[in-house]
């Protein structure tokens, strides 16, 4: 196990609730996914 606080920027995920059905969604990464160049697929 590993623990202790990261050495680099992680990446938020932007989270959206709908009241609707009370759920909640990830609609968006902020920040790299580690070893990427981009975020795009």
């Amino acid at each position: 196990m590993v623990s202790g606080q990261a050495t680099e920027k992680l990446p938020s995920i932007v989270l959206q609730y709908d009241p609707k059905d009370e759920s909640v969604h990830a609609v968006a990464i902020e920040g790299l996914i580690y070893g990427r160049q981009s975020n795009l697929l």
